[in-house]
């Protein structure tokens, strides 16, 4: 081959290669900046959610006391949470872990409940809620409710002794709790170079990906525990064709370990 054209040959060659690297980072900068986008929704419903608790809770207890129905209660949640839906014929109930009482000193959680043409269903409740369509969305909202049995209002974002950490922001608020020991202490806190490593971690946001036959979903995010650390989770929700969904296993991962000295 004439020199000219070898040359013109590997100019047309590293034009598009690079023009292909070019097309390939703009199409994972758009798959970021969606998934960013699809996070903060994410975001703004589970906080919708919990302002919505916090400002009910007061309501709640009193009719819990009376044994008035909060009529309410269900109009309320699914209006914030417009994905999924109530079975017909159903009503949902709450009953908030109340201050004045010992089962709110001892820890437990939201008693939620259903209440049908066949009486109270307290444990079962999510087997009365469906996804309109299934979706990121959809998942994630009934991921909201399944944590419903999970809150205390003392502490936001709470998950049993779990808190979840949706975004940086979150964790710099950890950080600051982080319990600092001398080299010479074992087993308790972090030494400062540990610390350092801590904070050096990225938080992925919230990510749900739902399988194409919408059968399976997965619910991928961190959390933290002063006497685990932090850990990364994926919950397996399992759906069936009529859009009732159920929790299947949860994988949890280790990423950096901590022990604050304090047992709950």
């Amino acid at each position: 081959m004439h020199e000219g054209f070898k040359t013109i040959d590997t100019y047309m060659k590293k034009t598009l290669l690079k023009l292909a690297l070019a097309a390939m980072a703009l199409f994972l900068n758009c798959c970021v900046m969606a998934q960013t986008a699809e996070s903060d929704e994410f975001m703004q419903k589970y906080k919708e959610l919990d302002d919505l608790l916090v400002s009910k809770r007061k309501q709640w207890i009193n009719n819990s006391r009376t044994g008035e129905w909060c009529n309410n209660c269900y109009t309320d949640i699914f209006s914030i949470l417009d994905a999924v839906e109530l079975m017909p014929q159903c009503e949902l109930g709450i009953d908030m872990p109340d201050e004045s009482k010992d089962d709110y000193l001892t820890g437990l959680g939201a008693d939620i409940w259903v209440k049908n043409n066949r009486g109270k269903q307290s444990y079962s409740y999510l087997s009365y809620i469906k996804l309109k369509n299934v979706s990121a969305a959809s998942c994630w909202q009934w991921f909201l409710l399944y944590n419903l049995r999970f809150y205390e209002p003392t502490y936001l974002s709470l998950y049993c002794s779990q808190e979840y950490v949706f975004t940086d922001e979150d964790f710099q608020e950890i950080l600051k709790g982080i319990r600092i020991v001398p080299d010479s202490i074992i087993g308790v806190g972090l030494h400062e170079k540990e610390y350092q490593e801590l904070k050096k971690l990225n938080i992925m946001p919230v990510r749900v990906e739902v399988d194409d036959s919408k059968s399976k979903a997965v619910i991928s995010l961190y959390s933290w525990n002063d006497n685990e650390g932090l850990t990364e989770k994926h919950f397996h929700l399992m759906i069936n064709k009529d859009g009732i969904a159920w929790m299947g296993k949860i994988d949890s991962k280790t990423i950096f370990a901590y022990f604050s000295g304090i047992i709950d």
